[in-house]
Formats: structure tokens, sequence, C-alpha cells
């Protein structure tokens, strides 16, 4: 398995830890700086001798089809644009990929390279599963990114990180369910209507968005809530649904998120 890090200090705590040093890539960790419109500008990131031959080793475990895990964070922008790139690589990926988020374990620290190794080597036999949907979610967002004024993306994940106390219930989402939580308010309204947003924004088929809204009353601790009990057995056409509290929270923090200068999305603002 290679371990995918995004700071040097990172991979000396790995190192003393026990995993071999020709185990550990560095990935670039200042994705975010620049231009990244082109492929050719993300090339000079990896110029250096370090990431040179991690980029080498790094083709080479995708063709001996070796597992990966990443030590990321959600709290430092520069890591989290890193883990972002990376999952852009592996978006087509077959075998297993392992991500560990450090706000997950050390929710204090903002990076995987702030902590004390002897505190890192604690992690060493964890391995969360990076879901195949999530990671081609992440790499859709990317690729979003680099279609965009990543300056003021930039800004959006720090505003992101400051105004969201439900930061990791927002990572858990992809795409499409946050576009249906900010179509939607508490009122009862046609799914067809909401659904109608979500293929606008992404170009979906009405049949998988329906199936996006019912997963988000299925969870847990249900986002949205329809006007009858097994929806699924209905046509979107003849159902309605609305927020829970705990969506329309959520749906209010991803709105503050966009709420960047230069970024707002021309078809949020006008919504209710």
């Amino acid at each position: 398995m290679k371990e995918i890090v995004f700071e040097e200090s990172t991979a000396w705590s790995l190192e003393n830890s026990g995993i071999s040093k020709n185990e550990i890539l560095i990935f670039p960790n200042d994705m975010y700086y620049g231009r990244i419109a082109k492929d050719e500008d993300l090339d000079t990131h990896w110029l250096d001798d370090v990431h040179k031959s991690s980029r080498a080793r790094f083709e080479e475990a995708i063709n001996t089809k070796d597992s990966f895990r990443i030590w990321y964070s959600t709290t430092k922008v520069s890591d989290y644009s890193g883990f972002y790139y990376t999952c852009s690589l592996l978006d087509k990926y077959s075998e297993t990929v392992y991500g560990l988020n450090v706000a997950d374990y050390e929710s204090l620290w903002p990076s995987w390279a702030a902590l004390p190794s002897k505190v890192v080597s604690k992690y060493i036999g964890v391995k969360k599963i990076l879901e195949k949907g999530k990671i081609q979610s992440i790499a859709s967002n990317w690729n979003q990114l680099r279609r965009e004024n990543i300056v003021f993306r930039e800004l959006n994940f720090n505003n992101y990180l400051l105004v969201s106390s439900y930061k990791s219930q927002i990572d858990g989402l992809i795409s499409y369910e946050r576009s249906a939580l900010i179509a939607m308010d508490k009122t009862f309204r046609s799914a067809s209507n909401i659904i109608g947003y979500i293929i606008r924004d992404w170009g979906i088929s009405p049949e998988v968005a329906y199936s996006i809204l019912i997963s988000l009353a299925a969870q847990n601790e249900p986002l949205i809530e329809f006007n009858v009990s097994s929806p699924e057995k209905l046509s979107f056409r003849e159902t309605e649904c609305r927020l829970t509290d705990k969506g329309s929270v959520l749906s209010d923090a991803i709105k503050q998120c966009m709420k960047v200068k230069n970024w707002e999305r021309k078809d949020v603002s006008d919504r209710g």
C-alpha cells in the first residue's frame, strides 16, 4: 500500500513509525495557487525532485494495481486542495483507496503535519475506505474548480471552515445532494420542481435525481421529508418534499459558503 501525504513532515512521521520511505508519496499541497485551468499548469507542481520521484512511483503503483491511503485534512486549505487533486487522479481507479482525515481523529489539529510523530503513529493501522462515489464526486468538484476562479474558491474554503459547524456533514454530501438542499426550504414543494433544479445544475436524469431525494429522506437523521410514507413507490410527479430542521441548517450553511465574492452561482440566490 502506498501512503499519499501533502507535507514532508507527515512523511517523516510515517517513516518514524516504520513505513518504508519508498512506500510514501509526497504530493503537491499548493494546488490552489495560480492558474490551474490547463494540464501544463498542473504539471509545474511536479518539477522538483521530491515530487518527481513521488509521481513516478505513483504511476508505477497504478500500473501494478496497488492500494493507496491518503493522509489529508479538511481544515487546512492547502491539504484539502491537494486531496481534491489526488481524487481527480484516482477517479477511474478500480482498486481500494483509503482516506484518513485528521479532523476525524485529532480535531484540534489543522493537519497531520502539525501532529507529533508519536501521535501520527497511533493511526498507522487505521484503514478507512474512501467510497468510489465520494472519490468521483470530489473529482467532479475538482474539475469544476479548474473551470472557475480558483482564488475565490480558496476564499470559499476559508469561509466554509469558519461559518459551518456542520463541516463534516457537508463534506459527506455529494454535489447533487447539495444542489437539492439549496433548492428547498421548509415548505412542501413538488418533487418534480426540486428535480428540475438538480437537472439544470448537473444534467442527470429525473430518475437519478429522484433517487437522490429519496436517499436524503432515508438517512438516520433525514435532511428532507416527503408528504407520503413510501415515496419510492410513487412517481416524483406525485410527491412533495421539504427540508427537515437539520436539512434547513445545512442548506443555510451551504448557501453561506457560496456567498463569496464572484463565486455565488447565478441560479442560487433566487431560490426560496
